[in-house]
């Protein structure tokens, strides 16, 4: 069995075009006798000539080399750009088409994904869009916005969410030196501009006893 060592192909075909295929040299430099041994061979050949650093390798050889070992800073969020890319909008044949209804005006948008409603209404999280898409939450975002799959019907929401385990709860910001009452943690949290759960994830370890969050904020439950 004749070793091959894996290259990475365009990084080695734009050196073949740009020094011209006559100064490379095809050669064998060994042989193996099963997959395990070819595995084996190839990692040390690779590692003998460094050539991930100063050849054309992509990995440390073997079947399970990472390909992104040596890549630079720059190479790798080129990468995950690109990634990202593809798994957006009707580029990702995983997405689902889904639709979106003003309650207020009666406008309706469609759109090839949850992510590109996501970002056309402005929601935080594609969890806001998926749970009243699947009939998880029965109210309307941001008291405007009914939401659904292509092919479903739109359900019947309420305004408001009706949430009975929502408490009333004081928030005070300790620099701005802000006190206010809020009916519920979401409530405070849309007020102060924090992220989602920043009050109510930390509120079950108080047992509804004062607590401070981020050493500036302090949260006291009224009821």
């Amino acid at each position: 069995m004749l070793l091959f060592v894996k290259t990475n192909r365009r990084i080695f075909a734009r050196a073949l075009r740009k020094y011209g295929i006559k100064n490379f040299k095809v050669e064998q430099i060994d042989t193996a006798k099963n997959q395990q041994e070819l595995n084996e061979k190839e990692r040390y050949w690779i590692a003998y000539y460094n050539s991930c650093v100063k050849g054309y390798n992509s990995t440390d050889g073997g079947q399970e080399g990472n390909t992104y070992k040596y890549k630079t800073d720059e190479e790798m969020k080129s990468i995950k750009r690109k990634i990202r890319e593809t798994k957006l909008g009707g580029k990702n044949s995983q997405a689902r088409k889904v639709k979106c209804r003003n309650e207020n005006t009666g406008e309706e948008y469609h759109f090839d994904s949850v992510s590109e409603l996501q970002n056309f209404i402005q929601a935080p999280n594609h969890n806001i869009i998926t749970k009243r898409c699947n009939h998880q939450v029965a109210c309307l975002y941001c008291k405007t916005w009914n939401i659904a799959y292509e092919e479903d019907e739109y359900a019947v929401l309420t305004t408001n969410k009706n949430n009975h385990r929502a408490k009333q709860v004081q928030v005070t910001d300790l620099e701005q030196q802000v006190s206010k009452i809020f009916p519920s943690y979401a409530e405070a949290e849309r007020f102060f501009n924090v992220p989602m759960k920043t009050f109510s994830g930390k509120a079950y370890r108080h047992k509804n006893k004062p607590f401070i969050v981020h050493r500036r904020y302090e949260i006291q439950v009224l009821d």
